[in-house]
């Protein structure tokens, strides 16, 4: 593995089997506009994603409660961010909302996630 996470670019998977191969073959997982919570059952080479300004509360309470990890999606925050940038005060607001439950959250980055989850033997 390079040790990498890959984004499909404009959040689209290939048709084409043989890039397909070569993604899961370099790559620890993907990820893809595909919304929804990461699960153990989640195929890591399509892992959903969820964006920032579409989380919500309620969200947060079932993915703590079902032990389901939310990977978020977003391009940078306003007015300096990249493409589609979040609005700052929703940014914001989801930081403050992740601050109440921060006793029961495990913040990381994907990579991270995926390799615990691999070394703990909780996915293949």
């Amino acid at each position: 593995y390079h040790g990498n996470v890959y984004a499909y670019p404009f959040g689209k998977k290939p048709k084409n089997e043989g890039i397909q191969k070569i993604i899961r073959e370099n790559y620890k997982c993907s990820r893809y506009i595909k919304t929804g919570f990461f699960t153990k059952g989640s195929d890591l080479n399509y892992i959903p994603v969820i964006y920032i300004e579409n989380i919500k509360e309620k969200d947060i309470i079932k993915s703590i409660k079902n032990n389901y990890a939310i990977i978020t999606l977003g391009h940078g925050i306003e007015p300096n961010g990249g493409y589609n940038p979040v609005q700052k005060k929703v940014f914001t607001s989801h930081l403050e909302t992740l601050k109440k439950y921060k006793n029961d959250i495990w913040f990381t980055n994907l990579y991270d996630l995926i390799k615990y989850l691999k070394d703990t033997k909780q996915i293949k």
